[in-house]
C-alpha cells in the first residue's frame, strides 16, 4: 500500500469516530469538550456527523428518553446551552432534530415524533444541553465516608463537581496534594461510575470553592486504586492537613470504559494513538522517499548488453588478429636476451649462414638516374694566324 493511500486512511481515522457509531446515537458534550459524562450540549450522531438537537417544544418527556437512552435513569435539568453553562457547537454543526414531541416511553430519541431530521430554524443559541443522573433522590443523610459531587449549580446528583466527603456529621472537601489517578479512580467508583475523564482543583475545571466555614477532611491521599471506598486509603489522619480551598479537588466522573480516559489535556488516548501513528507513517514515507531521490539510476540491461558484445567481438578481433601475427612471425628467429650473454649457435658448415639478429628495416628506394651527359668533346684552339701563312705550332701534350 502506497504511502498516499496510507495517509489518507490515517486522516479519514482521525475524523471518524474512535468507536463505532450509528445513525441516532447520543452523547453529551462538557464544558471541556469531554464526553462520557452526565452533563453537556445533547447532540445526535446522523450521515457520519454529530449533529445538535433544537429547544423548540423540547419538554421534560424528551429529556427523560434521552437521558435513559444515555445509561441514565432521569435528569436533573434541562435547557439551553446558555443557560446551563454551557458553549454552542461550532457554526459548521448542523442541527438534526427540531420539534421532538416524545412521549417519555421511547427507547430511543429518534423513535419519537420530529420534523425530518435536518429540517429546522433553530440557531446554536438553541441548543439543548442536559444534567442526567443515576438517582432520583438526594441524600440527605450519609454515613462516614460517603462522597457527593457539588456541580456549578449546587446539585449534587451529577457526574462531576467538586469532591466531598462525608464525615462527622459535615460535608469537606478533598485537597490535591499527592491526589492521581488511583484516587479519581476510587472516588468515581464509589460514586457508581465506571472511572473519570478529568481530575484536577476546582478553578481549573470550573467549579466553585466552599464557604470558608467548610473543612478539608483529606489530605494526602494515595490510593493503590483497587479500594472500595476512599476513605479506605493511605492519607494523612481525617481533618488534618495544610491546604486552603483553591486547592480543593474536582472530578469528572463517566460511566464508559477506562480505554478513552483523558490524559488531561481533553483528548482520549485513542485519539492519542491514532495521531502518534500518523505522525510515524509521514515519517517513515519521507525516509522513503528521500532513500529514491538519493539512489542511483537502474543500469540499462540494453546498453550492457551491447558494450559486452562489442567488447567481445573486439577481443575476438584482437586474438585473431594476434593469433595471425604468431602466425607471420613463427619463421622468424626468437629476439635476442638483451639482459645476457648469448651462446653462439652452431651450425652445420655449409648449410646454413648463421642467423642475423639485426632488425631489418625496409630499404630505400634507389635515388633516381638522370641520363648522363655526353662527354664534352675537346674544341680546338682557334687557328692562330702568321703574317707568313705558317701553320701554328702545336701544342704540347
Amino acid at each position: 500500500m502506497s504511502c498516499l493511500l496510507w495517509k489518507t486512511v490515517t486522516l479519514l481515522s482521525l475524523v471518524w469516530p474512535v468507536r463505532g457509531q450509528s445513525s441516532g446515537d447520543l452523547r453529551l458534550v462538557g464544558s471541556f469538550r469531554q464526553t462520557g459524562g452526565s452533563s453537556g450540549r445533547l447532540e445526535v450522531y446522523y450521515n457520519r456527523q454529530w449533529g445538535t438537537v433544537c429547544q423548540d417544544n423540547f419538554s421534560q418527556d424528551d429529556a427523560v428518553v434521552a437521558c435513559r437512552q444515555l445509561g441514565f435513569s432521569t435528569y436533573t435539568q434541562y435547557g439551553t446551552v446558555g443557560r446551563l453553562d454551557f458553549s454552542e457547537a461550532s457554526s459548521f454543526t448542523p442541527t438534526w432534530l427540531d420539534e421532538l414531541r416524545c412521549r417519555g416511553t421511547e427507547s430511543r430519541l429518534g423513535n419519537c415524533r420530529a420534523n425530518p431530521i435536518g429540517v429546522e430554524d433553530c440557531t446554536h443559541s438553541e441548543d439543548i444541553a442536559l444534567v442526567c443522573t443515576t438517582s432520583t433522590t438526594a441524600s440527605t443523610a450519609s454515613p462516614n465516608g460517603d462522597l457527593r459531587l457539588i456541580d456549578r449549580s449546587g446539585q449534587t446528583i451529577g457526574s462531576s463537581g467538586r469532591l466531598e466527603v462525608y464525615y462527622n456529621g459535615q460535608w469537606g472537601t478533598v485537597c490535591d496534594d499527592l491526589f492521581g489517578p488511583n484516587d479519581a479512580v476510587v472516588a468515581c467508583r464509589q460514586l457508581g461510575f465506571s472511572t473519570y475523564t478529568r481530575y484536577g482543583i476546582v478553578r481549573t475545571l470550573g467549579f466553585s470553592q466552599p464557604s470558608s466555614s467548610t473543612r478539608t477532611w483529606l489530605d494526602n491521599l494515595h490510593c493503590s486504586g483497587t479500594e472500595s471506598r476512599l476513605i479506605n486509603c493511605p492519607a494523612n489522619p481525617i481533618g488534618v492537613e495544610d491546604c486552603t480551598h483553591f486547592e480543593d479537588i474536582a472530578l469528572i466522573c463517566t460511566t464508559t470504559s477506562a480505554s478513552s480516559v483523558s490524559i488531561g489535556i481533553g483528548v482520549s488516548v485513542p485519539v492519542i494513538f491514532i495521531i502518534f501513528v500518523f505522525v510515524i507513517i509521514v515519517l517513515f514515507c519521507s525516509i522513503v522517499r528521500r532513500r529514491r531521490l538519493n539512489s542511483p539510476p537502474p543500469r540499462n540491461l540494453n546498453s550492457n548488453t551491447t558494450s559486452t558484445a562489442t567488447t567481445t567481438v573486439t577481443n575476438t578481433q584482437n586474438t585473431a588478429y594476434s593469433m595471425n601475427q604468431r602466425s607471420s612471425n613463427s619463421n622468424q628467429p626468437p629476439p635476442p636476451n638483451v639482459h645476457g650473454p648469448q651462446p653462439a649457435a652452431a651450425y652445420p658448415t655449409g648449410q646454413y649462414a648463421a642467423p642475423s639478429y639485426h632488425t631489418s628495416y625496409p630499404q630505400q628506394p634507389p635515388a633516381p638516374s638522370y641520363p648522363q651527359q655526353p662527354p664534352a668533346t675537346a674544341k680546338p684552339p682557334p687557328a692562330l694566324y702568321f703574317s707568313g701563312g705558317e701553320a701554328p705550332p702545336p701544342y704540347p701534350g
